[in-house]
């Protein structure tokens, strides 16, 4: 699959689907077929030597990796999120002490690897697609004649389209572990990749957004235990970051609007853990007070309003006490002089 020669679409599908069969029989017996299948989507089968467990330090082939998990069919890159899903479980071969958390990612040094490469590949693929369609809206605003605007919109954006395909094998990856692993499996493998697919909902492919919301949706009402639940606030709620692509303090409206429009799910989905620690609850109302239901776009306003009166219905922010201490920042914000 990840030759340079033409395969017509029924073999590749065939192909992902054969891995699949092979890893489901004999990926949990042993490490060896498993290991060898996921160093296979990052590097040249010619560089690999099957039954090494060790992380392969050669270079990515990018090529490589764009035949998976950035494939031109999908059917291809969905079956591929079963493959995934499958080598999630066969990741934890050991038996952990009860009540014990598991940690996916740090479990193992390969998997590890394989996401800093997704998250390398992910932001690379960011930058260009922002550029390219900021190119090509400039070149629309300049063209008057209508029908070379619409061809400079319709023109080449390899790298949204790139883009776009990335982000569904990564949403397929979720989904399939949701419907066929144990929770405990993939928790910290979903906090890990929750940055990149709720940027996605911010996009101009109709069936990837669909996607991701349905994604979305999962994510917002999945389980998480107290250390999981904070670290996606602390992603949710980071202001600092100068890193790109930005969250919550995104120069995109629609962006901001869409992580709020995910934090009322979130949070009414953790009230408990966030009544436990008043400290990420008030990460929250500084949040919303003071930047939120400021902001410059009236639907990203309106939005933090919901989101607002969720935190306070849904925790002990509703207690007396505390409804008192708020009502005076409302009052600030309601002067106009």
């Amino acid at each position: 699959i990840s030759t340079k020669e033409y395969i017509s679409a029924d073999k590749q599908v065939r192909c992902i689907r054969y891995a699949t069969e092979v890893i489901l029989s004999y990926g949990y017996r042993d490490d060896t077929l498993w290991r060898y299948v996921l160093s296979a989507m990052t590097q040249n089968v010619n560089q690999i030597e099957f039954g090494d467990g060790a992380v392969n330090e050669q270079p990515v082939d990018f090529a490589v990796f764009d035949c998976f998990f950035a494939n031109t069919y999908r059917p291809v890159r969905a079956d591929l999120g079963i493959v995934l899903s499958q080598i999630m479980r066969s990741l934890r071969a050991q038996p952990q002490p009860l009540l014990s958390d598991y940690d996916c990612i740090k479990s193992d040094a390969q998997l590890e690897a394989l996401l800093a490469v997704i998250q390398s590949q992910y932001n690379d693929l960011w930058q260009k697609r922002m550029q390219e369609q900021a190119q090509k809206h400039a070149i629309a605003i300049v063209n008057d004649d209508d029908e070379q605007k619409e061809k400079s919109l319709i023109s080449d954006d390899k790298y949204s389209q790139k883009y776009n395909r990335l982000l569904e094998t990564l949403c397929f990856w979720v989904q399939k572990c949701y419907l066929s692993l144990n929770v405990v499996y993939y928790q910290t493998l979903w906090v890990r990749l929750l940055p990149l697919i709720l940027l996605g909902q911010f996009g101009e492919d109709k069936k990837t957004v669909e996607l991701v919301k349905n994604t979305l949706q999962l994510f917002g009402w999945m389980p998480l235990n107290e250390t999981q639940v904070l670290a996606v606030l602390d992603v949710l709620l980071n202001t600092t970051t100068t890193q790109s692509p930005k969250l919550i303090n995104n120069s995109q409206w629609q962006i901001r609007k869409h992580v709020l429009q995910f934090l009322l799910q979130f949070i009414s989905r953790n009230a408990i853990i966030l009544n436990k620690n008043e400290k990420y609850q008030q990460l929250v109302v500084e949040y919303l007070v003071e930047h939120a239901l400021g902001d410059k776009q009236l639907e990203v306003r309106v939005q933090a309003r919901d989101t607002l009166s969720a935190l306070i219905q849904a925790t002990n922010l509703k207690q007396a006490d505390k409804v008192n201490v708020l009502f005076p920042r409302f009052q600030k914000l309601a002067r106009t002089k």
